[in-house]
C-alpha cells in the first residue's frame, strides 16, 4: 500500500500537470469578453491547437517528464533508504531515527551527525539511509 507521502507527491504532481495544461491553453488568448467568445470559428480553433501552442505543448511534455522523473527518483531513494533501515533491529532503528531527528532539531549539521554516528559504530550505509530520510 502506498505511503501517505507518496500519495501526497502524486497529488502535487497531478495538480501541477493539470495547471500547466490549463495555462498552456490560456496563453494565446487575450482577456475573454463576450465578443471574443462569439467570434471564434473552426479555423481559429484549428490555428490555436496546431500552430500557436505547439511549442507550449512540447514544453509541457518536457516539464511533465522532468517533474515525474524527479518525483520517481525521490520516491525510489526513499524506498532504498527504508529497505536499508529494515535490516537493523527495530529498537536500534527507532533510537537512530530519534537521534537524527533531535540532532537536526537542535541545529546540528548533517556532517556533524554523520561523524557522531560513525564514532558510535554505525556503518556508512545505514547512516546515509537515515540521513536521506530526514
Amino acid at each position: 500500500m502506498p505511503k501517505k507521502e507518496e500519495i501526497g507527491y502524486g497529488m502535487v504532481i497531478l495538480f501541477v500537470l493539470v495547471s500547466l495544461f490549463f495555462i498552456t491553453l490560456m496563453v494565446p488568448f487575450d482577456t475573454v469578453t463576450g465578443a471574443a467568445v462569439m467570434d471564434v470559428s473552426a479555423e481559429d480553433l484549428e490555428n490555436f491547437f496546431f500552430t500557436a501552442t505547439f511549442p507550449n505543448f512540447i514544453l509541457l511534455i518536457v516539464l511533465s517528464v522532468w517533474i515525474v522523473g524527479g518525483s520517481l527518483a525521490i520516491i525510489s531513494q526513499r524506498r532504498q533508504a527504508e529497505g536499508v533501515l529494515e535490516g537493523i533491529p527495530r529498537m536500534n532503528r527507532i533510537e537512530l531515527k530519534e537521534f537524527v531527528r533531535e540532532s537536526f532539531g537542535n541545529g546540528f549539521k548533517e556532517e556533524e551527525i554523520r561523524c557522531s554516528l560513525l564514532s558510535s559504530g554505525w556503518d556508512e550505509r545505514t547512516i546515509e539511509a537515515v540521513l536521506r530520510l530526514y
